[in-house]
């Protein structure tokens, strides 16, 4: 480690902060990464107050980071059909909703009990580990019966500023599912993750589960309102970022990349020429420790 231009610290470790501060070399780069939200990283990489600056650079789902690593990105560049071309997006779908999870305690709201109490007004489905229906974890089998629905519940196992996860990209969009979501508010996913227009269901645009049951079956019924959640196919599609290629070797050599040049941008040279003053460093606690919130109302009060 002392021999390395830059360390990137992993959510999942502990550290020794005062020892690993001693050791640290002059001019080494120290990155924080993760990729789960804050309530699941707090107890590890996030060193005392002490250090609260102790991080060059940030690497997360945040926009705000220095290196943005995103779940998914909606470009309008190349659309996905033609705009003169109209597709009944529900044929073949024999489901209502669906839901897969396989952390069915670990969530800062009662996201499970969420879902048992959804599904006694409309059909829900529940896969994986949280489930009674039991499928491989990512097999081809599994995302096609998942696939059959024409709804899936996005529900994050955090309410977080920006925590929006494979759960819309590749579970829902990807797999031509309206993604009914929930975790940051509405307006992380307009502002933040920007999914593609009218393509999803906001838990929190509605009372109750009534209300929310009756859209559900509004959209079950009306061919046309259950198409137009589709729309934006017409203006562009969906790239989904998994997970296990972010945390590929060939990734990381770009993250270096990255480093290196927004180090050149802030200082005119790389790290090792220069001993001057820099930037100063990032708050971890106002970045991330205080970026979760707790909501009132539907759905988090029920």
């Amino acid at each position: 480690m002392v021999k390395s231009d830059s360390v990137v610290f992993f959510h999942r470790s502990r550290w020794d902060w005062t020892e690993m501060q001693r050791r640290r070399p002059l001019n080494q780069a120290w990155v924080f990464y993760s990729l789960e939200s804050p309530r699941h990283t707090n107890g590890n990489a996030i060193p005392p107050s002490k250090y609260d600056r102790i991080y060059n650079y940030t690497m997360s789902y945040r926009p705000s980071s220095t290196i943005h690593l995103p779940y998914g990105f909606y470009d309008e560049t190349i659309p996905q059909i033609s705009s003169d071309k109209n597709l009944y997006w529900a044929k073949e779908k024999t489901g209502l909703v669906a839901w897969a999870a396989s952390n069915c305690r670990k969530a800062s709201w009662r996201r499970h009990a969420f879902v048992k109490t959804l599904a006694k007004h409309v059909s829900v489905d529940m896969y994986g580990g949280c489930g009674n229906i039991k499928c491989p974890r990512n097999s081809d089998d599994c995302w096609k019966r998942i696939r059959s629905h024409k709804f899936y519940l996005a529900v994050e196992n955090s309410e977080c500023r920006d925590y929006i996860t494979e759960k819309v990209w590749w579970n829902s969009l990807s797999h031509d599912i309206v993604p009914i979501v929930y975790g940051p508010p509405r307006e992380d996913y307009e502002r933040v993750a920007r999914p593609p227009p009218n393509s999803f269901i906001h838990l929190q645009d509605f009372k109750d589960f009534a209300e929310l049951a009756d859209y559900i079956h509004l959209l079950d019924s009306n061919e046309t309102l259950y198409n137009s959640y589709f729309e934006w196919k017409k203006q562009g599609s969906v790239r989904s970022v998994r997970e296990k290629a972010l945390k590929s070797a060939p990734f990381m050599c770009k993250v270096v990349a990255k480093v290196l040049d927004y180090e050149k941008k802030l200082t005119g040279r790389y790290k090792g020429e220069y001993q001057g003053e820099e930037k100063e460093h990032p708050s971890i606690h106002d970045f991330w420790s205080t970026s979760c919130i707790k909501p009132t109302g539907f759905p988090h009060d029920f």
